[in-house]
């Protein structure tokens, strides 16, 4: 798929509730991050990922993590929720150092952290998880260039390349132009 295509996709229907909005925006200010990235990569979340895949998701995730907790069989760094956090990124961000955002497979999953992980289901917990990895990412490739660190942080945010290109060129062309006039919120 190519670039003008991920574009058109993301922005035939951009949709965002009042609430996903608000915290959006109130998460940029709490951890100082142009809240033009937070909005840019959970409009392609959300795109990438609707709402009956992650139910999906979840079932499997917490089928894992049951097998982890109860069997100590290691579990695969899923990512969860609308902002797509890993696994390894939320132990990370609760301070465990059994996993981190790189590690393909979590080993010994304590019963608190397959809590923490399933509480990360909801928006309030997946959120602030996602500020916080932006915000090290921002750190990390902080630069003058505004679009290098936005495909940078893209990049490194999924592992893609593409990704960081579609990131940069949503924010470009459509979040900074329009300040979100064109944005369904309901």
């Amino acid at each position: 798929m190519n670039l003008q295509k991920h574009l058109n996709k993301i922005t035939s229907k951009i949709n965002i509730t009042k609430e996903d909005a608000n915290r959006l925006y109130l998460l940029s200010k709490e951890y100082d991050l142009p809240s033009e990235v937070l909005y840019g990569i959970y409009l392609i979340e959300i795109t990438y990922r609707p709402t009956y895949y992650r139910i999906g998701e979840y079932i499997v995730v917490v089928f894992r993590l049951i097998l982890s907790v109860l069997f100590k069989v290691p579990i695969k760094n899923y990512t969860i929720g609308k902002c797509q956090i890993g696994l390894g990124t939320i132990i990370s961000y609760y301070g465990y150092t059994n996993a981190n955002v790189y590690s393909k497979e979590i080993y010994n999953v304590t019963l608190e952290q397959a809590i923490i992980i399933i509480k990360c289901f909801m928006w309030d917990y997946n959120s602030r998880v996602f500020a916080w990895r932006l915000r090290v990412l921002f750190v990390h490739y902080n630069t003058n260039d505004f679009r290098s660190l936005v495909r940078n942080i893209g990049h490194a945010y999924n592992g893609k390349l593409v990704y960081g290109l579609v990131l940069e060129k949503l924010i470009e062309t459509y979040l900074n132009r329009t300040a979100f006039n064109n944005l369904t919120v309901y």
